[in-house]
């Protein structure tokens, strides 16, 4: 149970073919010399963190020895007697020590750029993430084809699930960060009095949406800059050094006039955060419940079904919001993108180097 990195030279007929005795092209694949229909029995011990390993393949031709470059034993703990792994136990140090440092600065800025795409509270196929993965890491690809990189695939989609976790605790942290901020002078009643206006109307349109909110002369509200307010660029800024990359604030691939580049999950999960954060503050103090009531989490916040009076009545808590993200235009795009890039860079934890 390994990682193999398929490390070829275009100066050499052989290298390109691969090690003698194996198959390149497979993840821990060791092809022998007899017929597929002969018995044979496999036998590979790897060593834990080697740049070589030896495999031994036992077959009715004999046993031969084959050092295979690359192979890394993603942990001890996969070497047990059955080849599994728990999924509880899996840790960063079950993937090899040259590729880990990439796999926070590369790896995961991709994957969450991804994610940010995708539904507020979607997650990513397996299929997505091991795309993700061999397409950063091309000498250690995995596939979810092969069984015998079943553990390795596990290996990767939980690491990979852990840090989307992580990303949208992120956002929900930062949205109660806002507005401990912003009520930390004010009284009990002053704040309980701007939490009432903050969240005046429904999910489809709520006052701290908004940069400015004018009334004109003929008494009409005017409400502009939507999604380009403080709070929400404070934190869509998580979301955009999530996905800082080389220096650069993300999200990198971005383009206002590419709708399928637009972090519309992002955006989403960023107003359930502040308008979570603004009911913690309901009493006028911040009142966060125990878990999981206070988690922020898609039980908590998502689409539900509710049963309190008797017949099924959605509450749709994330598809009102996703609507109104779906209907916002290139120029929308290219304003909030810009205000959070702006509030990112001003953040102690801004990449140094080329901003944006």
């Amino acid at each position: 149970m390994s990682f193999v990195g398929h490390r070829r030279s275009v100066s050499s007929d052989a290298d390109m073919a691969g090690p003698p005795g194996s198959d390149s092209s497979a993840i821990g694949g060791i092809q022998s010399d007899v017929d597929d229909g002969d018995e044979r029995a496999y036998t590979v011990e790897v060593a834990e963190n080697a740049t070589f390993a030896k495999a031994k393949v036992t077959s009715i031709a004999g046993i031969v020895d084959t050092n295979v470059p690359g192979v890394v034993g993603p942990s001890a703990r996969l070497q047990n007697s059955c080849g599994k792994i728990k999924k509880a136990d899996i840790k960063l140090s079950d993937i090899p020590d040259a590729i880990r440092p990439q796999f926070k600065t590369h790896f995961t800025p991709s994957l969450l750029e991804f994610v940010g795409r995708l539904g507020g509270w979607d997650d990513p196929t397996t299929d997505d993430v091991i795309a993700i993965w061999n397409d950063t890491f091309t000498d250690y690809a995995v596939s979810t084809s092969d069984p015998r990189d079943n553990q390795l695939v596990l290996v990767i989609q939980k690491l990979a699930q852990d840090k989307v976790d992580s990303w949208r605790n992120k956002l929900g942290t930062a949205g109660i960060a806002y507005w401990k901020q912003k009520f930390n002078e004010k009284s009990k009643d002053e704040i309980i009095k701007d939490v009432e206006h903050y969240l005046a109307g429904d999910d489809r349109s709520r006052i701290f949406y908004y940069r400015d909110i004018k009334v004109n002369e003929s008494g009409e509200t005017k409400y502009k800059g939507i999604f380009q307010s403080p709070g929400f660029s404070r934190v869509i800024a998580v979301h955009c050094l999530a996905t800082a990359m080389n220096g650069q604030i993300g999200p990198l691939d971005f383009a206002a006039d590419d709708r399928d580049s637009w972090p519309a999950g992002a955006i989403t999960l960023s107003c359930h955060a502040l308008k979570r954060g603004l009911n913690y503050f309901r009493t006028g103090k911040l009142v966060i419940p125990a878990a999981p009531t206070g988690n922020f989490s898609r039980s908590n916040w998502a689409d539900r079904v509710d049963f309190s009076e008797g017949a099924p009545k959605l509450i749709p808590s994330t598809s009102a919001i996703a609507a109104v993200v779906n209907k916002l235009k290139a120029e929308h795009w290219n304003k909030i993108i810009t205000a959070a890039r702006a509030a990112a860079i001003q953040r102690d934890d801004a990449p140094c180097g080329r901003r944006y």
